[in-house]
């Protein structure tokens, strides 16, 4: 069974609801703390992105893609967990660079537009 959640999402100003469908499958989970890279492979589609940390502190993330270009994820001071949608254009290698005082946790997870 899937389980749904619903996202809102800004495109071009303009906002759309969208549901996507995470699946039952583990997603990929590191733990640390302080600054930090990890890689994983992610397949063309979406990702849902999870950081959550155990003190109120500045967390800067950016998604690296293949060719080089990056993301800026978060970029905040303001909470313990942040979630972001992110778009994967083309399968391959990705990596998080991490930033966020004390520890935390990120989960990446491919998620299913369902529309």
């Amino acid at each position: 069974m899937k389980k749904l959640i619903t996202l809102i999402l800004l495109i071009s100003c303009a906002s759309a609801i969208t549901k996507v469908s995470v699946p039952d499958a583990p997603c990929i989970s590191y733990i640390g703390s302080g600054q930090s890279s990890e890689l994983f492979t992610l397949d063309e589609g979406l990702v849902l992105i999870n950081i959550t940390g155990d003190e109120l502190s500045y967390c800067g993330v950016s998604l690296l893609h293949p060719d080089g270009d990056r993301d800026l994820l978060f970029n905040d001071w303001r909470s313990y967990n942040y979630s972001t949608l992110a778009v994967i254009r083309e399968s391959g290698t990705y990596g998080l660079n991490i930033n966020r005082a004390g520890n935390w946790t990120v989960k990446v997870t491919q998620v299913t537009n369902t529309g």
